[in-house]
């Protein structure tokens, strides 16, 4: 009996499954970051300038959650294809993982930057340029 367990060999399920509940916990919390707008904000420029203050982070939200959903559907295409696991192969998934874990707060940190310069160059910001930019159907904030 003790001969059919091979010692590098690890069991697709256990990856699998360990492999969903990281990419699960980075898109949840990628929502962390968007919090329900201040009483004093809505106050100050009322609910729809409040929520247009907000479009950086919704938009980083989306990008970031569809990077990993891309991420989540390749891993998934690789490892249906996977019977077991070698130590090797555990290591490049972990690895995976690690990236997919910080890629989140690494997106976020580039387009708050982005939105950083074009309120520098221009005085305006996102939500500003995009009103500016779109019918008002589109920009309805």
């Amino acid at each position: 009996m003790s001969g059919d367990i091979k010692p590098d060999v690890f069991p697709h399920d256990r990856i699998v499954l360990f492999s969903d509940a990281v990419f699960a916990i980075a898109i949840t919390l990628l929502v962390i970051e968007i919090k329900i707008p201040g009483h004093d904000a809505v106050e100050a420029h009322g609910l729809g300038g409040a929520l247009a203050e907000m479009i950086p982070l919704f938009v980083g939200y989306l990008v970031s959650f569809l990077v990993i959903t891309l991420f989540w559907v390749g891993h998934m295409k690789t490892w249906k294809h996977v019977t077991s696991a070698t130590a090797g192969m555990v290591w490049l998934n972990i690895f995976e993982l690690l990236f997919v874990a910080l890629m989140s707060n690494v997106l976020a940190i580039i387009l708050q930057s982005l939105c950083a310069r074009l309120a520098i160059g221009s005085g305006r910001d996102l939500a500003q340029a995009c009103r500016d930019a779109f019918p008002r159907s589109v920009a309805w904030v």
